[in-house]
């Protein structure tokens, strides 16, 4: 339709009729809507209203909107507008308005409206006055940031992954192993918690009867902090049959390890989430160690412990996040039956609850069990996890 058509259209008392009709009933948000459509049509081309008396009809219209937002949008809407049709003053003027509006706005939206203010004062040639604005969504940005990791820290819904991968082992003739991999991880205020499960089913080839052998490990961790760096543990390590701290892969060989640990810990990093961390703990407890050898008891006993345990989880790394549980412990009376057990995962995301996890578990033991026993054991897995 020509303009000098809808000039005409503007004009007829049909659509005078429906237009007043529609502003008289409208709320202020639509009614600031409809006449901002109006006068952009009437700047842009040949319209019997007025400009000048649209132009306030709208800012009475915008004034009268109630939500603050909603308000800034439409003052950004008309400083646009008027700036796009030649009236920089007059598109100065809304961006003040709209500046006032802001201050109105709830800090938590603030950040993506200010992003927007300061595009409006650069489209408007105002260059300082945008950059001001960047200045201060930067400093929100930043402030928002700190506040995730302010201490207390915002109680965080409980976090699962579960997983399934295929592992390769360092053992004789060991073809293959099937994994699957538990994790939950739940953080309150002042304190976290952290459970990891491990457990597979071994094929061996050479074994004489068990072709098939059940493999376990796990790791609690509980933390009460103290302050936002340091904190209370209580770590709990179990391994049954042969894995992290077990005695060595064989037809009847039952093992079962379980190591309590109480200590202090420092967090020597800490994320943008409470849960992304680095931390050393430093803790003493009772250690149980039980060995089974060709169905004779080999060992059966509780030595108290002193260990060194290094953790991180959620470390980013580029894309991925690296976990890592590293500990060193000795029985208090001798350093001959020192041990050290590493556990390294990768997650490369693949969507967003879908993984690639890689998986890198090492033991070893600075005096075997018994003769010919390996000291060190490595298991490597690598598969999908889904995480809830």
């Amino acid at each position: 339709m020509a303009p000098a058509t809808w000039a005409s259209a503007i004009g007829s008392a049909s659509l005078e009729h429906l237009l007043s009709r529609s502003l008289a009933e409208a709320d202020p948000e639509l009614r600031s809507q409809l006449l901002l459509d109006l006068l952009e049509f009437c700047l842009r081309q040949r319209c019997p209203r007025d400009g000048a008396t649209l132009q306030r009809d709208a800012e009475t219209a915008v004034t009268a909107i109630q939500a603050p937002d909603r308000r800034l949008e439409q003052w950004l809407r008309l400083a646009l507008l008027l700036q796009r049709h030649g009236e920089p003053d007059r598109a100065r003027q809304a961006l003040q308005q709209a500046n006032q509006s802001l201050r109105a706005v709830p800090t938590a939206r603030r950040e993506a409206l200010l992003l927007r203010l300061g595009l409006a004062y650069a489209e408007l040639g105002d260059q300082e006055r945008a950059e001001q604005v960047f200045a201060e969504g930067e400093q929100l940005m930043q402030l928002a940031e700190a506040r995730k990791t302010a201490f207390p820290f915002p109680e965080q819904k409980l976090e699962g992954k579960v997983g399934l991968a295929v592992s390769a082992a360092t053992y004789d003739d060991t073809t293959i192993s099937a994994v699957a991999n538990f994790d939950l991880y739940k953080q309150w205020p002042r304190d976290d918690f952290e459970a990891n499960l491990f457990a597979s089913i071994n094929y061996d080839s050479s074994r004489d009867f068990n072709l098939t052998w059940p493999v376990s490990q796990g790791f609690l961790a509980y933390r009460h902090r103290l302050d936002r760096r340091q904190f209370l543990f209580v770590d709990q390590l179990v391994a049954v049959n042969d894995s992290t701290f077990s005695t060595q892969n064989d037809d009847d060989d039952i093992s079962v390890l379980s190591g309590t640990l109480l200590g202090y810990g420092y967090t020597i990093w800490q994320g943008p989430e409470p849960g992304s961390f680095q931390a050393v703990q430093l803790g003493i407890g009772p250690r149980y160690e039980y060995a089974e050898i060709d169905l004779n008891r080999r060992r059966d006993q509780v030595d108290t412990t002193v260990a060194l345990v290094y953790r991180s989880r959620e470390v980013p790394i580029g894309a991925a996040k690296w976990s890592q549980v590293f500990a060193v412990a000795t029985p208090v009376d001798t350093f001959d039956e020192a041990f050290f057990w590493s556990s390294t995962r990768l997650d490369w995301p693949i969507t967003k609850r879908w993984m690639w996890t890689n998986r890198l578990s090492v033991r070893y033991r600075s005096r075997p069990l018994e003769p010919g026993f390996e000291r060190l054991n490595v298991i490597l897995s690598t598969g999908l996890t889904y995480s809830f």
